[in-house]
């Protein structure tokens, strides 16, 4: 099974700056937040990334920019 996470920014990725970097972000549940951060690294065309809550970390198994889109996909 396939889960893909979009992300746009209000900046198009691909004529602006690059999106590596740390990115902190929250989900709102019925429970209560889950705050959870975003790795990403490398260089265009060359992109890698994981996904973490707390000490656990997800690699992503594709990172790429659609457009002014970061496509971020977890199997």
């Amino acid at each position: 099974m396939m889960a893909a996470l979009l992300l746009q920014g209000a900046v198009a990725l691909a004529a602006g700056p690059s999106p590596a970097g740390s990115w902190n972000a929250v989900l709102d549940l019925s429970g209560g937040q889950l705050p959870f951060v975003v790795t990403i690294g490398g260089e265009s065309g060359r992109w890698r990334g994981e996904l973490c809550n707390g000490a656990k970390c997800q690699p992503f198994s594709a990172v790429r920019i659609e457009g002014d889109s970061l496509l971020l996909e977890i199997a």
